[in-house]
C-alpha cells in the first residue's frame, strides 16, 4: 500500500480544525503552488480554484490509501471538490483538492459574494478576520445590548402592526433592505398608506434625488407601498453608499414581479418600483423605467470606482515621493559621515596606532588607516545601496502591477494597509491630498535648489555637471519640476482629468508662458552661449553699445562691469540684434591726441610710444592726418585692466606737458 503526496491549504492544515484526519501521516514540509490558482473565502473554509495567478500557500502531506479516502468523503470527493494533480512552485507536483467554479456561487457565505484571498495564505486571512470580528464586536456589543432592551416592551405592539399591515396594504415586499428599521420601530401600529395613482408625468423638480456622494443619478417623484418619496430615495442612497464602499464590480441587475420591479447591485436591494413610477416619470413602461434606472445606476457606479481608483493612485504616487526624499536624505548623510570618517582618519595620523601582537608589529600605522579608510567607504557604499535597494522594492511593491515580483513576506503587512489606503482614498477631501502634494513640492524644489547650491559651494560634488553649470542647471531642473507638477501630477491628486485643479494647472502653465515668452526666449538663446561656452568670465566683450569685463554667466544674462566699475546686465536676446565682440582677457585700448606741426615729429613719435610701453604691451602709433594745424596720432596698447583707456591718456598728456609739446588741433570728421 502506497503514500500519496496530498498539498492542503486551509482546514486541514496544522492547528486547524480538521487537522486530525491527518494527524497520522508524515509531514513533507510547507509548500506553495504555482502562481496559476485562486483563492477564495467561502466563510468557514477556503476553495482552490483553477484560473489564477496567486501561488496558494500550504503543507505537504505523505498519505496512505485509508486517510486519503478520509480525506475524500470529508471533501465530498468528486461531487463537490476534484482531487486532482497540481503543479508546485519549485516544480513538484502533488494532489490537491479543487473547487469547480460552478460549485463557486453555492458554497458562498450566505448574502455575500466570494472573497478573494490575494495572498494565498489561508492562515494570515483567518488572523486578520479574527482581529476584525474582535473590534467590531467590541464596538457593536453595548448598541446591541440597548437595542435588545429597548425592543423588549414592543414584540406585541409590533405584532398587531403586522397583523393590521398585512389586511390594508399592497402585495409584501420580497426583500426588507429597503424599508429602515426606525420607521417600524418609531411606528409600530401604523399602518402604510395607499399607493399614489398616478395620471400623468411628475416634474423632476418636485421629486426626490437618489445620490452617491454629491452626484444625482435619479428622481423619485412619488411615494409607493406605503413609504414617501423622500424616505424610498434616502434608502436608495444608503444603499448604493454602501455598495460603492464594497468595492466590488458594478453587477446591476432588475428582477420584475407581478406588480413591480427591483432593482439590485450584486445582493444589495437598491430600490422597488411600480407601475405609477414609471408614468411619474413619463416612461412608457415599468420594464424601460427600472431599465433606464440601472444604466444610471451602473454608469454612477462606474464613475465612483475611477474617481477611488484615481485618488488611490495619487496617494501612492504622493507616498512613493515623500518615501524618495527620505530616502535621499539618508544616502547624503550616509555619505557625509563616511568622508568625514575618512578625512578624520587623514588629517589623524598620530590617533590610529599600530597593530601589535605582543612586540611584533603586524601592520603599519598607515598601513591600519588605509584598510580603515577603505572600509569606512565599502560600510557606506554598502549602506547606500542598502537604502536604495530598500526604497526600490517599496516603490515596487506598493503599486499592484509590480507587487508579485517583491518579497511576499510582506504581504500579511501590506494587505489590511492596502485597504485602509482605499478607505482613506474614498473619504480623504481632494483639498487635503492638493495642499500636501503642493506641500510636497515646495519640499521638492527647495531641496534641488539648496542640493544645487551646496554643488557651487564646492561642499558636494556632482560628475554630471560641471561646476560653472551648477547654477544654470539648478534653475533648468526646479522649473521641469513645476511644469511636470501641474500638468501630469494635478489629474492624479484631483482624482480626474478634467477636475478644477487640473484646468487651473493648465491656464498657469499657459499664462505662464505667455507671461515668460521674452524670458524664455533669452534663456533659449544662454542653453547655447552657457553650454557652448561661447564667453568666458574675465574676458572683456562688446554687446553693441554695451562695453566691460565678463563678471558672470546666467541662463537668461550677461553680467557686465564697465570703465566705470558699474555693472550691466546684459540679455542674451540682445545678441540676436547687436553683434557680440569678444576681446579676451587683454583689450587693445587706443587714444586719439594731436600735437603742433612745428614741433620736430620724430622726437614726437618716439616720446608717444615710450610713454605707451608704460600703459600696456605692444604699442601702436598710426599717424591719422597732418596739416598746418597740427598733426594727429592714434597709440594703440593691449592691456586687461579696466581703465587702461584713461590711464593712456594721462600718461601721454602729462608727457607731452613735462616735455612743452604744445598741443595741435585735431581735423573735423
Amino acid at each position: 500500500m502506497g503514500n500519496s503526496l496530498i498539498f492542503v491549504y486551509g482546514t486541514l492544515l496544522s492547528g486547524g480544525p480538521s487537522h486530525h484526519l491527518l494527524a497520522a501521516s508524515e509531514k513533507a514540509g510547507a509548500a506553495r503552488t504555482a502562481a496559476m490558482f485562486e483563492l477564495v473565502d467561502l466563510g468557514e473554509y477556503p476553495a482552490l480554484l483553477h484560473g489564477g495567478s496567486t501561488a496558494v500557500s500550504g503543507e505537504l502531506y505523505l498519505v496512505s490509501d485509508s486517510v486519503k479516502t478520509a480525506l475524500d468523503e470529508l471533501e465530498d470527493h468528486p461531487s463537490l471538490y476534484e482531487r486532482t494533480a497540481i503543479m508546485l512552485e519549485d516544480g513538484r507536483q502533488a494532489e490537491a483538492y479543487v473547487l469547480h467554479p460552478r460549485h463557486l456561487g453555492a458554497h458562498a457565505r450566505p448574502s455575500s459574494q466570494p472573497r478573494r484571498i490575494t495572498s494565498g495564505d489561508w492562515r494570515s486571512w483567518c488572523k486578520i478576520a479574527v482581529l476584525t470580528l474582535v473590534v467590531v464586536a467590541g464596538l457593536v456589543a453595548p448598541s446591541f445590548a440597548q437595542g435588545k432592551r429597548r425592543d423588549a416592551g414592543a414584540d406585541s405592539g409590533r405584532a398587531a402592526a403586522s397583523a393590521s399591515a398585512s389586511a390594508l396594504s399592497p402585495p409584501p415586499v420580497p426583500a426588507a433592505t429597503e424599508v429602515p428599521p426606525a420607521t417600524s420601530a418609531a411606528h409600530p401600529a401604523a399602518a402604510p398608506s395607499a399607493t399614489v395613482a398616478v395620471q400623468e408625468p411628475v416634474p423632476e423638480s418636485a421629486g426626490f434625488a437618489v445620490k452617491l456622494r454629491d452626484a444625482r443619478l435619479f428622481t423619485v417623484r412619488i411615494p409607493w407601498s406605503g413609504r414617501t418619496a423622500e424616505d424610498r430615495a434616502r434608502s436608495a442612497s444608503l444603499a448604493l453608499q454602501k455598495a460603492a464602499e464594497a468595492n466590488e464590480p458594478p453587477n446591476v441587475r432588475v428582477e420584475e414581479q407581478n406588480d413591480g420591479a427591483t432593482i439590485y447591485v450584486g445582493d444589495r436591494l437598491i430600490i422597488q418600483l411600480g407601475g405609477d413610477d414609471a408614468l411619474a416619470a413619463g416612461d412608457v413602461s415599468l420594464r424601460v423605467h427600472a431599465e433606464s434606472l440601472a444604466s444610471k445606476i451602473r454608469d454612477g457606479l462606474r464613475v465612483e470606482e475611477h474617481r477611488v481608483s484615481l485618488l488611490k493612485t495619487g496617494i501612492t504616487l504622493l507616498i512613493v515621493l515623500v518615501s524618495g526624499i527620505l530616502a535621499l536624505f539618508l544616502l547624503r548623510r550616509v555619505g557625509r559621515v563616511g568622508r568625514r570618517s575618512r578625512t578624520w582618519l587623514k588629517e589623524q595620523p598620530d590617533r590610529v596606532p599600530a597593530l601589535r601582537v605582543q612586540s611584533i608589529e603586524v601592520l603599519r600605522p598607515s598601513t591600519l588607516r588605509l584598510l580603515l579608510s577603505g572600509s569606512v567607504r565599502l560600510l557606506a557604499l554598502l549602506l547606500q545601496i542598502g537604502i536604495a535597494y530598500g526604497w526600490l522594492i517599496f516603490a515596487l511593491y506598493i503599486f499592484e502591477p509590480t507587487r508579485e515580483y517583491t518579497g511576499r513576506l510582506t504581504e500579511i503587512v501590506w494587505t489590511p494597509l492596502s485597504g485602509f489606503m482605499s478607505k482613506v482614498g474614498t473619504s480623504l477631501p481632494v483639498l487635503v491630498i492638493a495642499t500636501a502634494s503642493i506641500a510636497a513640492l515646495i519640499i521638492l524644489v527647495r531641496f534641488v535648489g539648496a542640493f544645487f547650491d551646496s554643488a557651487a559651494r564646492g561642499e558636494t560634488v556632482i560628475g554630471w555637471v560641471p561646476p560653472d553649470l551648477v547654477s544654470a542647471t539648478s534653475l533648468v531642473v526646479r522649473f521641469a519640476i513645476v511644469v511636470l507638477f501641474l500638468v501630469v501630477a494635478v489629474p492624479f491628486i484631483t482624482g480626474s482629468e478634467d477636475a478644477a485643479l487640473s484646468r487651473i494647472g493648465l491656464v498657469a502653465v499657459l499664462a505662464l508662458g505667455l507671461a515668460s515668452t521674452p524670458m524664455l526666449a533669452s534663456m533659449c538663446v544662454g542653453l547655447f552661449v552657457v553650454y557652448g561656452r561661447g564667453l568666458t568670465v574675465g574676458d572683456f566683450a562688446n554687446f553693441g553699445p554695451y562695453a566691460g569685463r565678463i563678471d558672470s554667466i546666467t541662463l537668461l544674462d550677461v553680467r557686465l562691469f564697465d570703465i566705470h566699475s558699474c555693472e550691466v546686465r546684459v540679455p542674451h536676446l540682445l545678441s540676436l540684434f547687436y553683434p557680440t565682440r569678444v576681446l579676451g582677457r587683454v583689450r587693445p585700448v587706443s587714444a586719439t591726441i594731436a600735437v603742433a606741426s612745428s614741433v620736430a615729429q620724430p622726437a614726437v613719435r618716439q616720446l608717444l610710444v615710450g610713454v605707451a610701453a608704460t600703459v600696456g604691451a605692444e604699442p601702436q602709433l598710426e599717424m591719422l592726418s597732418i596739416d598746418a594745424a597740427g598733426t594727429c596720432y592714434r597709440i594703440t596698447v593691449r592691456s586687461e585692466q579696466p581703465e587702461a583707456e584713461q590711464r593712456l591718456y594721462f600718461a601721454l598728456s602729462d608727457a607731452l606737458a613735462e616735455q612743452a609739446v604744445p598741443l595741435g588741433t585735431a581735423p573735423r570728421a
